[in-house]
């Protein structure tokens, strides 16, 4: 799609880094699985599915810069952009930009470690939740 918008004059992939932006898609993708199945191994009852959608994946989405910047001094006091550091979606939105309009520095190595991070904490986590589901 972001091929398509480009090839058509809309000038959305700017960086020849964005040969990467399969790679950090897969990061991503990989990361929002384990989140997605660490919540699945902590819930009781499928019902409770409406409160990871509600409470955990609509703020994500206001709150990572995508449809507004986050450095704007009136949101939440100046402090928007260092509390969405802390939440996944950041991260991966910031990684994005980075890889398909560039510049990259230094702050995109971070979110990408930061992706790594997490997904190789929950790496561990998720399985050893699972299994511990499993044996009830």
């Amino acid at each position: 799609m972001l091929l398509a918008f480009t090839a058509a004059g809309y000038r959305i992939i700017t960086s020849p880094w964005a040969v990467l932006l399969p790679f950090a898609m897969l990061l991503t993708a990989n990361m929002f699985a384990l989140i997605g199945l660490t919540f699945t191994a902590s819930i009781r009852n499928i019902n409770y599915y409406g409160f990871y959608y509600t409470l955990w994946l609509t703020p994500l989405f206001l709150f990572s810069g995508i449809f507004f910047p986050l450095d704007n001094p009136q949101m939440a006091g100046g402090h928007a952009e260092t509390t969405a550091w802390f939440t996944p979606l950041y991260h991966c939105v910031r990684l994005m930009r980075g890889l398909a309009q560039g510049p990259l520095d230094w702050t995109h190595g971070v979110s990408a470690l930061w992706i790594i991070a997490v997904s190789a904490l929950l790496a561990v986590i998720v399985p050893r939740r699972m299994r511990k589901r499993m044996v009830y």
